[in-house]
């Protein structure tokens, strides 16, 4: 029986450090849909790191008469026993801004579903009062995306297949002069 070599007890502890949890994370693209009590609409995505449970990004717009683009997260959190994610108009906080407001604490492992709202009461009411429904959907087609341990992982398998691929030729090699 041959013993295990240097390069295999490496390759398996890189693979037991790095494996579990790292990955991939899951950014999810939802569908934002919903409607104010002075009948404009809100629409636009958002998207969600479902294994971190954080808002990543979004664009939530509004239409007539209060029509607008709110493609900066200013804060997120957890308030109460509500999970809440806040977008305006510039990168600094100002007035107007859209409250997203999810009926959780965490965001994890979220797959879409109901916002607070008039229809959906949640205990958390500051500006949610204003929209009458809000839902997100989540868009077909998202994946998980690799991290950047994946690639290192890979990387570091790669290496050692191709070292021990040239310490075999040169062994071979070596074999071959002294015969």
């Amino acid at each position: 029986m041959r013993p295990i070599k240097l390069y295999v007890v490496v390759f398996l502890l890189a693979l037991t450090m790095l494996g579990p949890g790292l990955i991939s994370a899951s950014a999810d693209t939802f569908t934002l849909s919903g409607t104010f009590t002075d009948g404009s609409t809100l629409s636009g995505t958002i998207v969600i790191d479902t294994v971190a449970g954080t808002v990543d990004s979004g664009d939530p717009i509004t239409s007539a008469p209060d029509s607008g683009s709110y493609p900066f997260l200013y804060t997120q959190g957890t308030v109460s026993s509500v999970y809440y994610a806040q977008f305006g108009t510039t990168s600094l906080f100002s007035f107007p801004f859209v409250d997203l407001v999810f009926p959780t604490t965490s965001l994890v492992g979220y797959t879409g579903g109901n916002l607070c709202s008039v229809d959906n009461p949640c205990t958390y009411t500051d500006s949610t009062l204003d929209l009458v429904t809000a839902t997100l959907g989540l868009q077909s087609g998202t994946s998980a995306a690799p991290e950047p341990a994946t690639f290192v992982l890979l990387s570091m398998g790669l290496i050692s297949l191709g070292w021990m691929r040239k310490r075999r030729c040169q062994s071979l090699t070596d074999a071959n002069q002294l015969a």
